[in-house]
Formats: structure tokens, sequence, C-alpha cells
């Protein structure tokens, strides 16, 4: 949580996505667009000024034949663990310095896939493994690799998996859940409080969606002190987060902004 990747510790879910390219799912033009612009609500003539697209390959609105789809209840439905679905974000940082976080899915299976996500193009990259269970969606593992090819890093692995999107989103609805990790010796747990706040309009480079609004309060415990940080995330459906602002409430300066930028669905 508390660096780049910490951003993507939230995601959900029952929203529609008002792109430009909107047809019957809401988040394509009717007829499966290959690409359009995302420029706001109803742009459909692919001229928006800030140059944000969006490219669809699907055929259906559940992305085709929903062979390669992980799914449970709805809370997949606004994570897509399609393989090969990409999005680029932009992550501005309290200080102005921004970076740009490029993720996508490289494994897929029917209870669980595997994201990859590079920052500003480096060789070096992070993955997760997101798990699907009776809690809800969240984070079994991650590793940092320093090539594409290494493999000598150790994965942190949760137990239970870090909860991102429970499985009840009814608006108003809290799950807590305390997971542990024999990886770090300083901050073994992670106990924290998911809340599900319900769907609202969010505006970023990529378009204005109507996005369900999660909010997570986590406090990181064990021989090394605690930490506790608040981060607040809008997902769209069929694609993803869409928002997050992340941040220890106690230190502001390690505050961060992630907003879609792009995206490609497959």
């Amino acid at each position: 949580m508390k660096d780049i990747r910490g951003i993507v510790t939230t995601i959900a879910l029952v929203c529609l996505a008002t792109l430009g390219c909107d047809g019957g799912d809401g988040n394509r033009a009717t007829g499966g667009a290959d690409s359009c612009a995302a420029g706001g609500i109803g742009d459909l003539d692919g001229g928006t000024e800030d140059g944000a697209s969006v490219t669809d390959n699907r055929g259906t609105s559940d992305g085709g034949d929903g062979d390669n789809i992980v799914s449970v209840d709805s809370a997949t439905s606004y994570w897509p663990a399609v393989l090969g679905n990409e999005r680029t974000y932009s992550v501005t940082h309290a200080d102005g310095t921004v970076h740009v976080r490029i993720t996508s899915v490289i494994e897929s299976s029917p209870t669980e896939f595997v994201q990859k996500t590079v920052i500003d193009g480096a060789s070096t990259f992070f993955t997760d493994t997101y798990v699907i269970n009776d809690n809800g969606l969240g984070i079994s593992s991650s590793m940092y690799h320093f090539a594409p090819d290494d493999t000598s890093q150790m994965p942190v692995v949760w137990t239970p998996p870090l909860l991102v999107l429970p499985a009840n989103l009814t608006p108003g609805f809290m799950s807590s859940i305390t997971s542990t990790t024999p990886s770090r010796a300083t901050l073994p747990a992670d106990e924290r409080d998911v809340t599900v706040n319900g769907v609202e309009a969010v505006t970023v480079p990529a378009g204005t969606f109507m996005a369900l609004k999660i909010s997570t309060y986590s406090v990181e415990y064990g021989q090394g002190g605690s930490g506790e940080s608040h981060f607040t995330s809008w997902y769209a459906r069929g694609i993803g987060l869409v928002k997050s602002v992340n941040g220890p409430p106690d230190k502001p300066k390690l505050a961060n902004t992630t907003e879609l930028v792009s995206y490609t669905k497959n």
C-alpha cells in the first residue's frame, strides 16, 4: 500500500461505464467498435481532445464466449480477468510527480488470475495473483521481478488473501478481515475494513463512468510497529479500476491519485 501498486489494492462493481462508445452494455459502441475515443459521456466521433482511447475487440458484453473470464457473483464483473486486457493509468503524487502504470492480465483460470504491472516502461515489474473465494476478490501473493525472466525473488504470500472486493456488494456493506504473511518479518499482518459505498459518477482522462465506490481502511502491524492507510477506489463494470486515492492520513506527502487514461479489452 505504500508504493504505487498499493492503488490496485482496490477494485469494484455495479456500475455502467458511459464512455463515448457506449452501446448495449454501456461500455462499447453498438456492434462492437474496434476503437473509440473516450472523451466523456456521449462522445461518439473519436474527436476527444485529450486523446484518451479505448480499444474493444470483444464480440459480446461478457467478453466473447466467456471461456477466459473469471467471475464470482458480480464482483469480477468490475475487474474483468480476460487474458490480454490492458489498462494504462497516470499516478500523481503529492509532490506533483507523475508516473505511468500499465497493468495487464497474463494468466487466467476460473478461480484466479495474475496481473502484471509495469511502471514508466521499466524492465522491472510486479505480478499480483488474485483469487476468488467466499470472501470475494483478494490478492493472495505479490512478487517483484528484476527482469522479464527473473524468478529469483520470493513472493509475499497472504493468508487469507488481502481483500479487494467483498462478495457482498450491497451499498453500506462492510467486510473486516485480517491477513498475515510469513514473508515480512516487521509488518506481517494486515487488518482491513472494506466498505461498499454505492454508485456515483467519476471523471478521469479515459472518460466519465458510473462507478462503484469502495473505501478501505487498513492497518499493518507487527514487530516493526504499525501503520495505517485509507484508500478510496472507483470501479466500472466491464473495465475495472478507473480511479483510486490512496494515502496514510498522518503522512499526506505519501498520498497519490491514480486515474485511468486508456484501456484495451479482448
